[in-house]
Parts: C-alpha cells; structure tokens; sequence
C-alpha cells in the first residue's frame, strides 16, 4: 500500500456563490419574510381567481361539484375562454420494498432508523386530496391536523394519507414515514392554500388532476369527452399543456427553493373512449350533450394533462406491484393505466416512477378498515413519505440542514433504477424510485459521491474536476427550480406548441482526454425513439453517464448558462457519483518494444494500447473468465496482470497479482481472471498487463525492453445465482411432531438466466448430528423472481429441544456460493396443558365446561364435540381438553364437485367463514386460468378490519391453447388440474370472517357457479354451508355487502389447522353446585315517558355476581343490584357463583314514549289543539291565564304554542304558531306560510305572505314521514289563500315543503 492515498478532487469556480441553508428553520429569517409576503399575496391572488371562477359558474348555472361515475369532481377554475375545468382523484409494505425503502428503517441493511419523526420534520409534510383523511383511524395516532375546518373524511384521501404515513399496526399497510405528522387539506382552491402554506413545508402530495380526454362514467355506462373543440376537435389540449395552475405550481415553487410538490401523472392510458367503429355515443363533460364524432384515444404519449407538466414539480408514474425487490430491469413493468409524456413543448415528464397497483393501505368505512387501491394516485404518495425520509437522513448528517427542492428531485432521479434502455423515456421517465441508493449518496461512505448547491451568476462559467473511482460509471445530475414559464394563449397553434417552457437554460458537459460528454435528450417529435445524447435546450434537470467509466481518469465537468439569466443568476443543485478516485502510478518502459498489441475477450478486442478504449471487459460475479492477448512476435517473452479489486490506486494488496507468467514463445498467450468475493456488481477495476522481454519486478514506475496496456473490468450480475432466503413451516409455528414434517423452503433467483428443476433441500440437525433431510425440485424459477416450495419427510422433532435448519440448493453452476445456504436455529414449542374445570349446577342436566384459552377444544372419546373458553354440554358423558391440536380438510376437494364455472380477473364475491376456535387456512386448491400474482385477505366480515394477506405468484394450470372468453370471462377447462398453495392465513379468534381475492400482473382464478346437476341454470344454492363441525362452516360469499349461496367461490381442498403447537388432552374433572337465584321487580311490561328514569332492582343469592341484560346482551359496567334504566327493550338479571353456575332472572319490557307534540290549527280566529290532559296556552313562551282548554282565541299579535300531557301521561309541546292580528282586514293577515285546517280531511289550506306572491311560481310538495315524496303541485301566481287537495293520500303524518324558497321549515299536518 502507497504511505498515503491522495484523493484528488479539483474544484475550479470561475465564478460561483455558495449559498447558506438554515438551520431547523427552512430559511433565515430575512428570507423568510420575503417569501412569506410573496407567498401571501400569491395566495391572495389565487384565491380571488377562483372565487371569480365560482361566481361565474353561478352566474352561469355550472357546477360546482358533479359526479363521474364513482368519483367526485370539483370546479377549479373557469379559463380565459370560458371553459370550465374540473379536478378529481385519480387512484405498503410491498411498496417499500420494491423502492428499496425499506433499507431506511431499523431493519434494513444501511444501519438507518428513519421513520419521519423528529422535532426540525415537524409540520413540513402535507397532503392536498378530495376531501379529508379519516384521523381517528387506528394507524394515524393523533398525528393528521386538518388544515380546513370542514373538511370530511374521504376514501382516497385517507388511502393516500396511509400510504405516506400509517404506523403499522397492520404491518402490511404500514406507510413509509411511519412516524411523520401530516397537514391536511381538500383540493378546492388548492392553489392558493399551497402558496400560503409553502414557507413551512418540504413535501406535499397531491394525487389529483384536471379531467381530461376520455372519462369513463361507471353510473350512467357513457364515455365523456374533456377536450374543447376552440381549440382542437381531434384531442384534448390539456395533455401537455403548460398552464396557469402548472405556472402557480412553478412559481410557487421558485419563491420556496425547500418545497417540492410530487404530483400523480394520471391514469389515462386506461381510458380510451367508446367504441367508434361501432359509432357509440358519448357525453360532453358532465352534460346530456352527445357527440359521436371520432376522437383520439388516450392509449399514447402526451397524456399527462396541465398542472403535471409543472416544471418545478415531481411527477410520478406508476409500475405493477412485483413479489419481491427487483434486481433485473425485466422484472418491472410500467402499469396499463401510467400517463405517458412528453410535455408539449418536449419536456420529460413523468420524472419518476412508484408502485401504483395492489396498495394495501387505510380505509375511511371505519377506524380499523384497510382496502386495496390502483392508480398514480398510490405511487404518488408513496414516492412523496419515502422522500420525507431522505430528507431527515440529510438533516441528520448535515448539522439540521436540509436539500433545496431541486437537490432533493435530481437525487431521486441521479439515482433511479432505470428499467428500459439507458436513459430517460416518455413512458418512465428517469426510472424507478431507488430510496436506498439515495440514501447512499447521501451517506457517502465510500467518499464516491457528491452533494454540491451552487449558483451560476450572469454570464460565468462552473467548472470542476475530478478522478473517476470505478464505482459504477460516472454519474452527474444538474438540477434547478426554474423561474415559471409563459403561459400559451389557448388557440389552435397553442396544441403541442414545442417552444420551450424553459426560462433560465443552464448547460453541463464533461471532458475528458478522448472527448466530450453530454447530456441525455429526447425528441417529442419521435417519442418512442431511445435516448441520445446532446445539448438539452428542454429541461431543468440534465444528466450524464459517461460510459465504460475509466478508474484513474482524470473528467472536468463544467456549467454555463444561454442568453441572459433572468434575475441575473440561477440557484443549481450538482450530485455526482462514481468519484474520488485515485490517480494511478505512472508505468514507462525505459526502453520501448512493442511486443504486446492486443487484448482479446470473448473473440474481441478490449484494448490495444497503453490507455483503455473504453470497452470494458465484462465478468460476472464469482465467474472465471478466459482471456487471450496477442504478441507482436514469437520471441520469448515474460508477463505480469494485475487488478487494483480495492480501488485504492495501486496494485500492490493481496489477490491483486492475477498472473505473471515467465518465457513465453508464440504470438498469444491465454490466461483467466476470477472476480473474487467483495466485488460489486457495476463497479469498475483497473487492469493492468505488463509484457517485457527482461523480468518485470514491479506494476509500477519503469522497466525495460517492453509495452503495456490497461483496461477496466466492469461486474456484472451472475448468470447463474440462486439464493436460499428462507424456512418456515405451513402454519408458522414450529411443534413438536412424531413424523410427517412439512416445511416450506424460499429461494430466489438473484442471476439473469431462468433456472429449471432445481433441486432444494433442507437438513435438520440436532447436536450437530443430522437427523433428517426434506428434498424437493422447484420445476422453474425466472430471473429475478422468489418461489416457494413445500417440502415433507418423515423427521420427528421434540418439544423443547433445539434443532437446526438448514436449506440449500444443489445448481451445479452457481457462480455465487456465499448466498447458496440458508440456516435457522428453532427450539420447538412446549404447550402447557390448558386448565380447566367442570361444574354441573344442580338442577340440571348440562355440565359447564371452562378453561383459561378461547383456543380450547373439547372432546369426549376423541370426537371433537366443541370450541372455545366456555361451552355448556351434556351431563352424561366424560370430557378431555386439549388446545390447538385439530388438523382437518374442508370439502370440496376439486372443482369437479360441481359443473362448471369460469376464469376471471376481477371476481368481487369474498367467500364467508364462520370460525369458531382460532385456526390458520394452511393450504388450498386454486384455479389458475393465466399467470400473475393474487393477493388473498382475510378480514373482519362485520368492522371490515383486515386480519392478514398473503401474496402469491401463479403460473396458469389451464390450458393456454385454448383462450375463449365469453362475457369477458375464460371459459371452464376441465382438465385443469389447479395448484397447492400454501397461504397459512390466520383467523386469530371466533368470529365471522371473508376471504377477499386481487389479481394483478395479469392472473386470473376460477370459481364454480353451475351444479352437476344442472350445468345450464345458475342455482340458488350451490351447496352451502361447507362445514367441520364446531371448527370452522363457510355459508356463501359476501357480495355488494350481502351473502350469496349462487357460486362457489376460489378455495378447495382447504386444509385447516389449529393455531399454534398442540398441547396433550388432559381429562376434565366435574363438580356438582346448587345452581344461585335470581328475581328483579318489577316484571313484565312497563311504558315510560322519555323524560323519566326508572329503576330495576335485583334479588339473589348469596355469593353470587349480578350482571344486567338488554336484549340478551351484557350491559357494560351494570354489575349492581340496581339499574337505572332509560331505554325501551328487555332487562334481565344475570348472575354467576364462583363454581360457574348461572340463572337468568324474569324479564321486565320496558317501552320508552316518544311524546306525541299536539297539532294546532288556526280557524276563523280560534287556535285548536288535537287534544290531550293538563292543556296550558302560551304566548311569547309566558303561560297565558286561564287559557287551559283545547281551543283558545287570541287577541293579540305573538309566538303561541300549547303544552300538555299526552295520553301516556308524558309531557308534550306544540310547534310555534305565529298570529298577526290586523287592524284592517284588507291587509293580508299571513305573515308566513300557515297550513289549516290541521288535521285536515280532504282538503288544507295554505296562508301566503305578500312578499312571496310577486316571488314568482309556488312549487309545494308533500312527503312522509319517511321522506318518500307523495305529491307535487305548483302555483304560477299564489293568492293570498290556495288549497291543497289531499283527498288522494292515505291518512297519516305528512311534511308540507316548499323546495326552491330558501331557509322555509317545512309544515307537519295529519291526514285523517
């Protein structure tokens, strides 16, 4: 090793400032004022634009809100040519794993613990969505402040607040920064709340857009059309376009440099309009107005509609859910329904992408519910958490710093995984979200990467040099917040105008010895064609790769700017990667003999002089691999090869001396060189050969009488690499067995080759002496993919000992060995012997059985008669118990038990469980019609709580040459032979349960809907209820919140056990006890007013407790011999002895009276009342003397009601009555509406006040009490008095309402 390892990094500024970050505050208090005054009055602005807009749409008759199918849309604004624009929504664990986000937390691999929570991230994370977030759901803690104070709650917004920040408590729907806080707001007027907001904040989600192109109505079955024929009768202009919001977005953004906005690239690619062949008809908008001219389609590029197109912003896309981390390119596909690019004037949109199928996160049906959701809508949120959490890790190790907006977007897309050809596409953008390797340069361990925030002053020129690591290939990132754009008039030359939305066009290029490198571009105008490289006149974000990066090489890296910046300079964010390398020693023959000429790998050259030409010779991990180099004659020669493995700039460590070979004669020379252990795949090494007619003692400095040459070695991932990841058993707890041992073995192919029957086995070992081996064969397992195999021998394990497993396949050209072994260390369960006890209470004939576990199992001569921690059962049999010790199939075993049924991707019905001990779905048969993954459920039928999934990868075990569909659906195949797969769902106590199904990747599963009976008429019952007896009775499937018996539905031959390890059964002894007793007074029936309380009181037993009923059900904390009682229903008395007999008391009906208000009419100057006891008049709400009886004639203008007692003795009031007493009788005496006579028979009049007799048409309607509408009459010019005629309604308690006069109660009257 050298004495020292110089590090040269040469970084010249012609001209630059650096900029100071804040600390803890995102800015300087200076700078905050300025941004909050600018933030302010660009709110202000914003919000009298949009109320503009809602008073015009008022003026107008437009919308304000409106329905498209299932979801809510909301006018935003009304444009400059009058069109108005409508927003709507658009639709974790996985989802963290597949972005490597997961890496980020405690358990991941880069020793990190970032959850979202500290005090300087407090308050700096928001959400803007259609409505508000559920906050009292069990996974938000308290920490969701809504930001408006009428803001409800809304599926998809507590969806995506859940994806960003749900804690976990079902670890599957846990969002990514788990502990963050969040802000909340609804979308209306968004632009203004995200202006004042901005000061504050790093990140806000908004997975929201304009309503564009083609919308599918799913109520009304009608495709609508979003475009405006001003401007474009073919397509809509929106996609693409840069507008004012997209231009509020960009200069909300310019003015706070900390805020990035991520934003969902919209869903509509799947939506694509109505068939036009067969000239279907679609709506304009949300308008009865029809069209059927033929538009394009959603189904290419330039879908991403206005406020996506921001500059400034962070639009993300969406791929399809995958199993596991990907490794290769080819496991990751963009999802049917992402938007594509380009911007109009050609910029990269989307920016990034996210996993945006098969998100399990928070529902709003209720505080414990969770659904799953699709669409850019979920990616987006979750792309949004993840960068909260790289922004703490920042924080952390920068002094409570945090990245500018600009630095935080270039990171994420300096180090996406990019999944296409090298470089950024229309279709996803830079690539997938890669939060690890961010988190990576973030770090810098290594000292490879760069993290630099600049400014470019007018006019100047940023350079920089450095040496290439071999790290990977040199990567550079330029980014900057733009200042916002010019927005196009809207006029027909404005559709996909390309000129640049671009202010401040800033420049970057590399150099080297050989040449320059630039920047990637793409052309709008070929959108599907490959990146290139060249001079980007588009974007705010540049990136470089310089290929075959060579370790050593000297790069200069500079910045400069096109015409004049505007406000004379431009704030930039720099992120590089692949450096800090070292300069190599300097090797020069003494005396110059070219003897080596050439390089030769795989029949071709890699290099041929003293420097490397750029082609990199390529070996993958843990592969040996032939290498030839030619001689430029045959006289004997001596060589030495050496590779610096440990990138430290000499050649001089262990393993670094690869060949050196004496008296070589012949014009070539063949030799091998193995990548050794702890070489990273990507990274680049220096390869030196040395050829000398002399001995050659050294790989540095001078020799003689002789040439050299260099290259660099880039790894690659293996071809050939399985690796053995885990063992768990079916049902997931380790018990103790006397043979028959089943485990499950998971592997996953981490090379680029597909592997066939790969044989897998498992060794159990105890005392390091093995005592049994599982084998099995995985018949095919695709690159980059898991697979799982059940694996069973005849090894018995014993309770309490420790055992060893170990798994490990058997693929003979593995290239990779560290990763071939798996080891797990067990110690096997011992279940206690649940205690439990008897009791047969005198009289009687039933014995009380109790034990301390609701898992209990009961038998008598090894039947299993009952479940659960108390049951009562016959007398006159002998009882054991056991706990978890039942293993047991559930009937039918194949789909041939009934006649036929079909394949289907999106089959809604969740089959219904009744589960009466706790156990785990171990095992099932499915029916695969085409490949893909499903995801299987389990939740609580009547919260809708999710218990527990599980997802399974699945080839087709149907016939794949024969696809008939009928009705969108496969037809039956019935050689179908299905597939076990093993699930171990858990159904944790006795309850009701579903079982819900999600295909994606394209699988779809089979469910029978014919008997064999009749194989033409669906059945009204296919055979329900599935039952074994006291365990476990499927009785339907759960259909649009009903039971349905007509199909079967995914699961048979379903194998259930018990949960957890089986205890021995032990005998039950029983004791006798004289059953307590019980009496309450008073019984039987009994009525109450509302306003009164009475009392229950109990007599029993000594020794004994009381526990009250209501309607059979215990009434929480009524343990006493009293009860006050207020609710009308059936109360019993309970009581238990300490040897587990009971008795129920006799039962008192309590009916609680809802008074009965008495009707008052108003006749020829008299008030009447319908009647009662006890009558007092009251005027003004003071009791008027003497008027007591039932009619009274007032006097005087006033409020008048009466109060009485009804004929259940209870108190009741009348509704206010209001007389006007006129002094002529010409002036009309009804100063609001009045209804008599009340009760009326056949016909009511009614009383109009002069202020609504020049108001126009009178509509009246009248409902019932149910507020079913009964009839309608209208009264083009109402007199002072006009008649109803009720002669047709049926007698009764009507509502008379007056639907278009605002804030008019409605008036009660009774029909007789």
């Amino acid at each position: 090793m050298r004495p020292q390892n110089i590090r040269a990094i040469l970084i010249v500024m012609l001209v630059f400032s650096l900029r100071i970050q804040a600390q803890h505050d995102l800015y300087t208090t200076e700078n905050k004022r300025r941004i909050q005054a600018y933030a302010e009055d660009f709110s202000r602005e914003q919000s009298n634009r949009y109320t503009q807009s809602l008073n015009l749409a008022k003026q107008k008759g437009i919308k304000v809100e409106d329905q498209v199918g299932d979801r809510k849309i909301t006018l935003q604004q009304i444009n400059s040519i009058g069109e108005a624009l409508y927003i709507g929504v658009e639709s974790n664990k996985r989802s963290a794993q597949i972005t490597r986000t997961d890496q980020l937390y405690s358990t991941g691999g880069l020793g990190l613990a970032l959850t979202g929570k500290s005090d300087t991230l407090a308050g700096k994370l928001a959400l803007w969505d259609g409505g508000g977030a559920m906050t009292t759901h069990q996974e938000f803690g308290g920490r969701i402040k809504s930001q408006e104070s009428a803001i409800t709650s809304d599926l998809h917004a507590t969806h995506v607040a859940g994806t960003m920040i749900a804690s976990g408590v079902i670890a599957s729907a846990r969002g990514m920064a788990f502990g963050a806080d969040l802000k909340v707001w609804d979308y209306n007027n968004d632009n203004s709340e995200i202006s004042a907001a901005s000061p504050n904040l790093l990140i806000s989600n908004h997975s929201y857009g304009y309503q564009a192109g083609w919308v599918y109505d799913s109520t009304k079955n009608k495709w609508q059309w979003w475009g405006n024929d001003a401007v474009s009768p073919l397509e809509d202009y929106k996609f693409g376009y840069y507008d004012s919001n997209a231009q509020a977005l960009d200069k909300i953004a310019f003015n706070a440099p900390y805020y990035l906005i991520t934003k969902s690239a919209g869903n509509s690619r799947s939506e694509n309009g109505p068939d036009f062949t067969k000239g279907e008809y679609y709506f304009l908008k949300n308008t009865r107005d029809s069209s059927n001219i033929i538009r394009a389609k959603n189904d290419g590029y330039d879908i991403i509609s206005t406020t996506g197109t921001a500059k400034n912003i962070l639009t993300v896309g969406a791929i399809e859910s995958i199993q596991q981390t990907p490794n290769l390119a080819s496991e990751i596909r963009v999802s049917n329904f992402s938007s594509w690019g380009p911007t109009d004037d050609g910029r990269i949109k989307p920016d990034i992408m996210g996993v945006g199928t098969d998100i399990l996160s928070t529902s709003n049906t209720s505080n414990a519910a969770y659904t799953t959701l699709d669409g850019t809508s979920m990616s987006s949120p979750q792309v949004a958490g993840s960068l909260l959490l790289l922004q703490q890790l920042y924080n952390r190790l920068n002094k409570g710093k945090f990245m500018r907006s600009a630095t935080l977007k270039g990171l994420v897309i300096h180090t996406a995984m990019d999944f296409g050809p090298e470089g950024p596409d229309y279709q996803s953008g830079w690539g997938l979200l890669n939060a690890e390797s961010a988190a990576k340069v973030i770090q810098n361990t290594d000292k490879t990467h760069a993290i630099r925030e600049l400014s470019l002053n007018n006019g100047t020129l940023y350079t920089e040099k450095f040496i290439a690591s071999g790290a990977g290939n040199v990567r550079v990132t330029l980014a900057w917040t733009d200042p916002e754009g010019n927005v196009l008039p809207l006029i027909s030359s404005s559709l996909n105008n390309r000129s640049p939305r671009l202010v401040n066009d800033l420049d970057i290029k590399i150099q080297d010895s050989k040449g320059t490198f630039l920047p990637f571009t793409l052309d709008p105008d070929n959108p599907s064609a490959l990146a290139k490289t060249g001079v980007n006149n588009l974007d705010n974000v540049e990136k470089i790769i310089i290929p075959q990066s060579i370790p050593g090489e000297t790069y200069t890296l500079s910045i400069n700017h096109k015409g004049t910046l505007k406000n004379n300079q431009q704030d930039f964010s720099l992120l590089i990667s692949g450096i800090g390398g070292n300069a190599y020693c300097n090797l020069n023959p003494s005396t110059s003999n070219i003897i080596l000429t050439k390089l030769m790998v795989d029949n071709k050259a890699v290099a041929n002089t003293l420097d490397s030409t750029g082609t990199a010779l390529m070996i993958e991990t843990g592969e040996t691999k032939p290498v030839n180099i030619q001689f430029s004659n045959t006289t004997t020669k001596n060589i030495r090869a050496v590779v610096d493995w440990n990138q430290d700039g000499d050649f001089d460590d262990v393993n670094e001396l690869i060949n050196t070979t004496t008296n070589i004669t012949g014009n070539n020379f063949n030799f091998s060189i193995t990548s050794p252990s702890g070489v990273a795949v990507d990274k680049r090494y220096k390869l030196r050969i040395i050829c000398s007619n002399d001995p050659i003692n050294s790989s540095c400095g001078s020799f003689s009488n002789g040439n050299s040459l260099e290259a660099s070695i880039q790894i690659l991932q293996a071809s050939n690499d399985i690796a053995a990841i885990g063992i768990s058993t079916t049902v997931g707890n380790f018990c103790q067995n006397t043979g028959n041992l089943k485990l499950i073995a998971r592997v996953k192919n981490t090379g680029t080759k597909a592997q066939s029957k790969l044989p897998v086995t498992i060794l159990v070992s105890s005392n390091s002496q093995t005592i049994g081996q599982l084998k099995g064969t995985i018949e095919k397992i695709n690159a980059g993919s898991e697979q799982e195999i059940a694996l069973q021998a005849d090894v018995a394990l014993e309770a309490g000992k420790i055992y060893s497993f170990e798994l490990s396949h058997q693929l003979t050209n593995d290239q990779y060995p560290q990763n071939n072994n798996f080891q797990l260390q067990q110690k096997i369960e011992t279940p206690s012997i649940p205690s439990a006890i008897g009791t047969q209470c005198t009289p009687g004939t039933l014995v009380n059985l109790t034990a301390n576990s609701e898992g209990a199992l009961w038998y008598t001569n090894n039947t299993l008669v009952g479940a659960g921690a108390k049951i009562s059962l016959p007398a006159s049999a002998t009882y054991s118990i056991a706990q978890a010790d039942f293993s047991g199939g559930l009937n039918p075993s194949t789909k041939a038990a009934f006649g036929t049924g079909t394949y289907y991707e999106n089959f809604g019905p969740q089959p219904i469980l009744e589960v009466k001990s706790p156990i785990v779905l171990e095992s099932a048969r499915i029916y695969v019609g085409t490949a893909g993954t499903i995801t299987f459920s389990v939740y609580n039928k009547d919260s809708g709580e999710l218990v527990g999934s599980v997802t399974k990868v699945v080839e087709a075990t149907r016939t794949q040459s024969n696809l008939t569909r009928v009705g969108g659906q496969l037809i039956d195949d019935k050689n179908d032979p299905g597939q076990i797969v093993y699930l171990n769902l858990q159904f944790p106590k006795a309850g009701s349960y579903v079982i819900g199904q999600t295909c994606s990747n394209g699988a779809s599963i089979f469910r029978s809907n014919r008997s064999l009976a009749d194989t033409v008429n669906a059945p009204i019952n296919l055979g329900y209820p599935y039952t074994i007896p006291n365990i476990v009775s499927m009785t339907g499937a759960k259909y649009n919140g009903a039971p349905i018996t007509t199909g079967y539905y995914y699961f048979y031959d379903m194998k259930f056990r018990s949960i957890g390890c089986p205890s021995p059964r032990s005998q039950v002894g029983v004791n006798t006890s004289p059953s307590p007793t019980v009496g309450i007074t008073p019984t039987g029936s009994l009525t109450a007013c509302s306003s009164e309380t009475k009392v229950i009181t109990a007599t029993f037993s000594d020794n004994a407790s009381i526990q009250w009923l209501l309607n059979g059900a215990a009434i929480t904390g009524a343990t006493q011999a009293s009860l006050s009682i207020t609710k009308s229903g059936q109360y019993q008395a309970q009581v238990s002895n300490t040897n587990n007999c009971s008795a129920v008391s006799s039962s008192l009906n309590l009916t609680i009276s809802a008074p009965l208000s008495p009707l008052v009419s108003y006749s020829n100057g008299v008030l009447k009342s319908s009647g009662g006891n006890n009558m007092q008049w009251y005027l003004n709400g003071k009791a008027i003397t003497g008027a007591t009886d039932a009619n009274y004639a007032p006097t005087q203008s006033g409020t008048y009601a009466i109060k009485l007692t009804d004929i259940n003795g209870c108190p009741a009031s009348s509704e206010n009555f209001i007389i006007s007493i006129l002094a002529n009788d010409e002036l009309n005496p009804f100063v609001q509406i009045t209804a008599f006579p009340n009760p009326a028979q056949n016909e009511i009049n009614l009383g109009i006040p002069d202020r609504l007799q020049q108001s126009g048409p009178l509509k009246v309607q009248i409902a019932n009490t149910l507020g079913q509408l009964v009839q309608t009459t209208t009264y083009e010019i109402p007199s002072r008095q006009v008649t109803l005629d009720i002669r047709a309604i049926p007698n009764g308690i009507y509502i008379i309402s007056f639907p278009e006069i605002s804030n008019q109660p409605g008036i009660k009257f009774v029909k007789f």
